[in-house]
């Protein structure tokens, strides 16, 4: 099984850029609560197949954002699907995320999540999972929480290296309060014959860009004073010039196959995930 936005301005001094189908005003911004971001997508795929496949399920999406790399003009492996509110943008995600893409080649499956926009600070209330059915994938994780809590955003099932579940993951969710409810209304209900074990992950705060930028180069006390490091500085300098592109790249990788090591034993694991800032 091949489960393989950028506005117009800021984007255009990356190394990826955006093509819209169909075309939005200028100037427009990425609602992230009726913006869905859609991974594993197949080179040949355009805004208008994505477009027509969400239609061909019942939806409509308002505007779909191809990301494409401006070196090889190629398409990237994600996009954004906009629609024209955030009932319909959750409509899809409860109906079409995890279900066969119409008229794919290889037979793909919808691969969705809300997005974020990086040019805004946001922040995610998270709950790891354990427990979970080894039948279940990402899309059917989230129906369990999605169908109950207007602010998930998304779910994770971390995966063993050969593609088995390791029945770990965890839930996105936008609101602190509902977040909350969750853990203890869902705590040891049972999914499909599964008694499912919920505890609270560590809240992931998104910097705009900008703040990102800003926040890499410190300000040292005036009385101190470092000698001069050449690879420092040339690093550093990379950093700040590539540094949207980097972005780009991470925000690209966030919802790929999450790859954990057998050997860890669930405190180790867990402290990883609160480590990591993806």
């Amino acid at each position: 099984m091949t489960e393989t936005s950028n506005t117009e301005g800021e984007e255009d001094h990356d190394s990826r850029h955006a093509s819209d189908y169909p075309r939005p005003h200028a100037h427009t911004t990425l609602d992230s609560h009726r913006t869905l971001w859609m991974g594993d997508l197949l080179p040949q795929w355009d805004a208008q197949f994505i477009s027509n496949a969400f239609k061909e399920l019942g939806h409509a999406p308002s505007t779909v954002k191809m990301v494409t790399d401006r070196q090889t003009g190629a398409n990237c492996a994600y996009c954004f699907v906009e629609f024209a509110s955030s009932d319909e943008a959750r409509d899809a995600m409860l109906r079409a995320n995890g279900h066969k893409i119409p008229h794919s080649e290889p037979r793909s499956r919808f691969n969705l999540s809300f997005a974020n926009d990086p040019r805004v600070p946001s922040i995610e209330f998270n709950l790891f999972v354990n427990n979970i059915h080894p039948d279940l994938d990402d899309a059917a994780l989230y129906q369990v929480f999605g169908a109950r809590y207007r602010s998930c955003r998304g779910a994770k099932v971390y995966r063993n290296r050969d593609g088995t579940s390791r029945c770990l993951g965890f839930i996105r969710f936008g609101d602190q309060t509902e977040q909350q409810m969750a853990l203890v209304e869902m705590n040891k209900t049972v999914v499909r014959g599964r008694e499912i074990i919920l505890k609270l992950a560590a809240a992931k705060q998104r910097l705009p860009r900008h703040q990102i930028r800003e926040g890499m180069q410190p300000q040292l006390p005036s009385e101190l004073v470092y000698p001069y490091n050449p690879t420092a500085e040339e690093a550093n300098a990379d950093l700040i010039a590539n540094g949207d592109a980097w972005w780009e790249v991470l925000e690209e990788s966030r919802w790929s196959a999450c790859i954990v090591d057998p050997a860890w034993k669930e405190r180790e694991l867990c402290l990883r995930l609160n480590d990591n800032k993806w």
